[in-house]
């Protein structure tokens, strides 16, 4: 062998003729073929397009050139399609078992409820909490696996990607003030004719059961950084929170995850007299209720719905010393808060229901806006202290265990928060919609009571 020279692998040199042996054509390929066999023979066909091939590898191609020829009226819409052309299977749109547009949603909400917190979401959560939707939905495990196609079409089908993060911070979209501007209009014209001087307004949070912090103190120049938690930073309650403009808090709705009977009949029973629970955890849940001053629900997916918004409502709003006096709730535009059963009974006991628009609650939700930032400052304070205390209890010989905090530390944590909030806190949130409102109306009130007098 002469030196740097590679030695030949074939008398003839090059590489390998392709022999088509795995090689699926796209129907690009295939309406080429087909079009260029109809305009000369067979034989040239096959020496442009499979060079080199012998045998039965040759044979194999010449019938599926007489094949594609045969279904050339397919082959010619999906070869000229710009968005089909480039695939080598086709199938019609719901040939496989998908989610319901309606849960689809429901995961776009926990992403983004995730990702407000600032919690990462990775391709296996992502899976795992699809199949978890999907069970709740009545859809069979074997029928539904998440698979890579569908994680990467549901992705595409809401315009969300895999990044890496590169930065921090909120910053609202373009036109967010004109959204604030049209919300504005909208809440002063709604109560100006209802006659109200107060709005309400419920936001939904995840309180998760770690928050650990995202960044820690290492050696200059490490390239690994490595911290110890319990494997509990994903796993979180939903919280829902309701406040007036004047700044009053209201009892805080807690939504757990909770296994669910399998008899209908009892679970239809732990729905109406236990919140959802079992009877031997319904014991405690009742117990924390108690002692919080805070309602506790718990389904299979730990989740808000339509079902927990009607009870919602019943709970804060239907036993009202003035029922006849109309109230004015801005909401999220969240599936589980407009169902036509929620908006019909809102309509029943005289809630007039305004949407936040979708897409600016970082600047339209008063709780984005002023609470809901002091309110996981103050969670991350009682995680963080807990901690510490894990740790002090370690020494040199036996290192401290770190153990996620219970149920009832979680509850405790929460209900201290919210009593924690500052009514101008919670009043701040706002100031963007009813400050001048509020005080035109309070000047109204004063001059008719001086006329009056």
């Amino acid at each position: 062998m002469v030196k740097g020279k590679r030695q030949r692998l074939h008398e003839d040199g090059g590489r390998r003729p392709k022999q088509y042996k795995r090689d699926v054509p796209t129907y690009e390929f295939r309406l080429a073929v087909v079009t260029f066999f109809k305009a000369t023979s067979i034989a040239k066909a096959l020496e442009r397009f499979y060079h080199g091939l012998e045998g039965t590898p040759r044979e194999t191609a010449r019938k599926n050139i007489y094949y594609w020829a045969k279904n050339i009226s397919k082959i010619q819409v999906a070869g000229s399609s710009n968005s089909i052309k480039s695939k080598k299977k086709l199938r019609a749109a719901g040939t496989a078992t998908v989610l319901s547009p309606a849960t689809d949603l429901q995961l776009v909400r926990w992403i983004n409820a995730y990702r407000d917190d600032g919690a990462p979401i990775s391709s296996m959560m992502l899976r795992l909490k699809a199949l978890e939707f999907a069970e709740a939905t009545g859809v069979r495990s074997d029928l539904f696996t998440a698979t890579r196609s569908w994680r990467i079409g549901f992705l595409r089908r809401h315009s969300l990607r895999f990044r890496a993060r590169i930065r921090q911070g909120q910053i609202p979209p373009a036109d967010s003030a004109k959204a604030v501007m049209d919300l504005n209009a909208k809440l002063r014209s709604a109560m100006d004719s209802l006659g109200v001087d107060v709005a309400y307004t419920a936001d939904q949070t995840p309180i998760f059961f770690e928050y650990v912090p995202k960044t820690t103190i290492a050696k200059k120049g490490v390239k690994t950084v490595w911290v110890r938690t319990n494997g509990k930073d994903t796993e979180c309650m939903v919280c829902m929170l309701l406040s007036s403009s004047f700044g009053e808090k209201r009892t805080p709705f807690l939504v757990l995850k909770s296994t669910q009977s399998k008899i209908p009949e009892t679970r239809a029973e732990n729905n109406r007299v236990r919140h959802g629970f079992g009877k031997v955890l319904w014991k405690e849940v009742e117990r924390l209720q108690s002692e919080y001053e805070v309602q506790i629900y718990g389904n299979r997916c730990g989740w808000w719905d339509s079902r927990l918004s009607v009870i919602w409502l019943d709970y804060h709003f239907k036993g009202r010393q003035h029922p006849e006096r109309p109230v004015v709730l801005l909401w999220d535009l969240f599936s589980g808060h407009w169902s036509l059963e929620v908006v019909n009974h809102a309509k029943s006991i005289n809630v007039h229901l305004v949407e936040v628009p979708g897409g600016h609650t970082s600047v339209c939700q008063p709780a984005d806006c002023a609470w809901n930032r002091p309110l996981k400052q103050r969670m991350r304070r009682h995680w963080v202290q807990r901690l510490a205390e894990q740790l002090a209890d370690g020494s040199d010989e036996r290192p401290a265990a770190i153990k996620s905090p219970s149920r009832e530390e979680v509850v405790r944590w929460t209900t201290a928060s919210s009593r924690d909030l500052a009514t101008s806190t919670i009043s701040n949130g706002f100031l963007a919609f009813f400050a001048s409102h509020q005080m035109n109306r309070m000047l109204r009130l004063l001059l008719t009571r001086l006329q009056i007098n």
